[in-house]
């Protein structure tokens, strides 16, 4: 005869593991909350000093997130190639469909609102939610919560970038599930986070070099 039991009879000691890992967590968390007032403390002397003193913090927070944060300007021209496409002039300016390469065979997508005049025009970057798009948060069509944020800035006579970051509705598109690609991109020593602002990042070296932007 071979022992038996509940199915349930272990269900305490998993109770108990549970309880010991959240009080871990709570008690990591207060220790966290003190250790980073110790360790972030920007020198907030001057503009200059300040600049300096972050980017220790700069480069350690892109090691932490990893590729493609973590190459060099070496490993990207300083101003990456575009393409464009010319969709529409309205009364508050000139609207493109932008692409802007990121990685050698792979593409930022997004829309450039630039207001009319010579320039050059500050910029802000209108960025669209988890399930979104440039089209959705520019008000292309109805939104029940974008609010017309991108054109309530361009009606201040500032440029707007819209880009659309990898993860949309199923209905904007071929299923993009942000969490599947970030476990591809960790495998190869990267991470989603870094990923995405690595595109930002390259869009904003293409988009600060035109003339039409100040």
């Amino acid at each position: 005869n071979l022992y038996t039991e509940p199915e349930d009879a272990g269900n305490t000691y998993r109770e108990e593991i549970m309880a010991q890992f959240k009080a871990m967590i709570r008690s990591e968390r207060r220790k966290a909350d003190s250790r980073r007032k110790r360790y972030f403390r920007p020198d907030l002397s001057s503009v200059q000093a300040y600049t300096e003193s972050i980017e220790p913090y700069r480069r350690q927070i892109k090691a932490m997130l990893g590729w493609p944060l973590t190459l060099t300007p070496e490993d990207v021209p300083a101003r990456p190639k575009a393409r464009t496409k010319f969709v529409a002039e309205d009364d508050l300016g000139r609207i493109t469909r932008l692409w802007v390469e990121t990685l050698p065979g792979v593409e930022t997508y997004g829309l450039l609102f630039i207001p009319p005049g010579a320039g050059p025009h500050p910029l802000v970057i209108s960025q669209h939610g988890g399930g979104g798009t440039p089209e959705y948060c520019s008000e292309f069509f109805p939104s029940w919560n974008y609010n017309d944020m991108t054109r309530r800035v361009l009606r201040r006579g500032i440029a707007v970038f819209a880009p659309q970051l990898m993860v949309w509705a199923d209905n904007f598109g071929p299923k993009c599930d942000n969490t599947d690609l970030d476990n591809q991109l960790k495998q190869l020593g990267g991470s989603y986070a870094a990923f995405e602002t690595f595109r930002l990042q390259r869009c904003l070296d293409y988009l600060t070099r035109r003339t039409d932007i100040d």
